[in-house]
């Protein structure tokens, strides 16, 4: 009887073994690929991101030529004018006010958030100045002015100041 038990035994920590051996390689592979998940949601999000803030400034600028070319004109309450080529821009004192600017072509439908932003004067961009968001750690979308043209950039990986 002693060897039967004996035996019975040794299969079921071989099979406790086996399970917590599959359990364990499964959660690792998890952890592994749920970071690779979670750096593909993010480049996913900034893309998407750059797509509805160049389909928000599009939009704005038809909506310009259909109303012939005014100087000004307002959506949910935020002012903004028109660059030379009808493109809308928001001006503040200090150049262009980036969390406006963020607000009027971002998502209208809920509100998205940046972890921060910084403005900035480039040669490319005169006379109007950049503005860099960071969406999130190592991620930022660059709104600037080329030729009185609004160029959007997403997925820059760093932000030199």
């Amino acid at each position: 009887m002693w060897p039967e038990v004996y035996k019975w035994l040794q299969q079921r920590r071989l099979y406790v073994f086996l399970w917590g051996s599959l359990l364990l390689l499964t959660v690792t592979i998890l952890m592994v690929q749920g970071e690779h998940f979670v750096d593909r949601a993010e480049e996913i999000q900034v893309k998407v991101l750059t797509q509805t803030m160049v389909k928000s400034a599009a939009s704005i600028r038809q909506k310009w030529e259909l109303e012939n070319r005014p100087e000004y004109s307002s959506i949910n309450g935020i002012n903004y004018g028109f660059t030379q080529y009808g493109w809308p821009i928001i001006r503040s004192e200090k150049g262009i006010d980036c969390s406006q600017t963020w607000n009027l072509l971002s998502s209208r439908n809920s509100e998205l958030e940046y972890l921060n932003f910084e403005r900035k004067s480039t040669v490319t961009s005169y006379p109007y100045d950049s503005c860099f968001y960071q969406i999130s750690h190592g991620k930022w979308v660059a709104l600037f002015y080329e030729n009185e043209t609004i160029r959007i950039n997403g997925f820059l990986t760093h932000y030199e100041k």
